[in-house]
């Protein structure tokens, strides 16, 4: 009888083991696709800005300026390079140095669009360094942008806040869940 019961216990503790790991790893789950669909908000709102670029790029006429024929060149690479840089975010948002080389793509598509803006004589706010899209007078209204950033930002801040705590960090080392990045 005694075995009996100690095999009982045995399969109880293993049985709350099991459950409790899939719970965890369940939650972590929900909290990575939150992110991707957060980011999908923010891949198509930079993808809408993009395109009514580089639209009104394609319907300028060539200007016989240089410095705005080199604008133009610039901020045709910079929209290149956003494009780019959204299509590999879009495959893995979660991914730390994928979504640096997004934020420095958004930071020099900004500037770009920036100078561009101030060279055709719209009186624009001076760019501020230290955030990522502050002083940018977006073509489109900024608004889903914004919102987008802000969403996705803190569905990261809550993922990786799930990721680092213990035990939850025992599921996320055996999933390989790894700590994401914000756009920042």
């Amino acid at each position: 009888m005694n075995g009996w019961a100690s095999s009982l216990t045995s399969w109880s503790v293993i049985a709350i083991g099991v459950f409790w790991y899939v719970g965890a790893h369940n939650r972590l789950v929900r909290l990575r696709s939150t992110v991707v669909q957060a980011y999908a908000q923010l891949d198509a709102a930079l993808t809408a800005q993009v395109q009514h670029v580089q639209a009104l790029l394609a319907q300028a006429p060539v200007s016989a300026d240089e410095i705005q024929r080199g604008l133009d060149a610039t901020l045709r690479g910079a929209c290149g390079q956003l494009a780019t840089s959204l299509g590999a975010a879009r495959l893995r948002p979660l991914h730390a140095p994928t979504m640096a080389a997004l934020a420095t793509a958004v930071r020099a598509w900004a500037a770009a669009w920036h100078q561009h803006a101030q060279a055709a004589g719209q009186a624009l706010p001076a760019l501020l360094a230290g955030d990522l899209l502050a002083g940018t007078a977006w073509p489109l209204p900024p608004t889903h942008v914004e919102v987008a950033q802000t969403q996705f930002n803190a569905a990261v801040t809550q993922y990786n806040a799930a990721v680092r705590q213990f035990p939850a960090i025992l599921v996320a080392w055996l999933a390989r869940f790894k700590v994401a990045a914000p756009l920042a």
